[in-house]
């Protein structure tokens, strides 16, 4: 509490009144702000309380609408089919053995073909080596009658199935065989450039009156060699090559 002698000095130092009117004002001042602040800290949470009860609002609305039309959808759906236990029932066991229509995979075959495997017999040779000799020698020379094999049997069985075949083409076409003639095909070689480059010439001049006198003059060839020249043809020869090169 303020005493009367306070306020007297107070009234007598004018220092000091105005230090108490400003610490007056700053008190007032900061209480102004915080009042402001609190005041907007509460707009804040009520603004924020606000968007938080729209936003609850807006999925409740939107879970409402999603559920509204997922059994508008289930009640107009068609009902399933009788006999769709019974199908899923035979696609189980179409998984269960294993059967699908899928493309099979064609069979990797072997490079190189199987070899033949011989079976081996144990058993001691009855026959001395002479007389297998002997058996070999009478098979080369024809002596002996050969014992066919499965394979050599399958051959003449084919030879002679071809054979009938190759009898009945035969008297279809009157065993009478006329191959197709040969007919040569002819060409026709133009003895023209591939390239004709045109000149300024009247329409009524020909090719040939244009031409150059070497392009239309052809010197007389050797016909005779060194060897069948005579002495007076050597000479002569000898001499137009010298009357050429002067």
């Amino acid at each position: 509490m303020f005493t009367p002698c306070f306020f007297l000095s107070l009234s007598q130092n004018p220092t000091l009144r105005r230090l108490l009117l400003t610490a007056l004002f700053v008190a007032s001042l900061l209480t102004t702000l915080f009042a402001a602040s609190l005041a907007a800290s509460l707009l804040t949470a009520l603004f924020a309380a606000s968007l938080f009860a729209a936003s609850l609002l807006t999925t409740l609305f939107a879970a409402s609408f999603l559920t509204a039309l997922f059994v508008a959808q289930l009640s107009a759906s068609p009902p399933p089919p009788r006999g769709r236990h019974e199908s899923g029932r035979c696609y189980e066991n179409v998984l269960v053995v294993g059967h699908f229509d899928d493309v099979e995979r064609a069979p990797i075959l072997p490079s190189k073909p199987p070899k033949e495997t011989k079976e081996m017999d144990e058993n001691k040779s009855k026959k001395g080596l002479a007389e297998i000799y002997e058996e070999e020698y009478a098979h080369k020379t024809g002596l002996a009658p050969t014992l066919l094999s499965a394979s050599d049997k399958l051959k003449i069985e084919a030879t002679m199935l071809l054979k009938k075949i190759s009898l009945k083409l035969d008297a279809l076409s009157h065993f009478h065989f006329a191959p197709k003639p040969v007919i040569e095909d002819m060409s026709i070689q133009v003895n023209v450039p591939a390239l004709a480059m045109e000149e300024v010439a009247p329409l009524a001049v020909s090719d040939a009156v244009m031409l150059a006198p070497e392009e239309s003059f052809h010197e007389k060839g050797n016909i005779k060699e060194e060897a069948e020249l005579t002495k007076e043809e050597r000479k002569r020869r000898r001499a137009n090559q010298k009357r050429r090169f002067r």
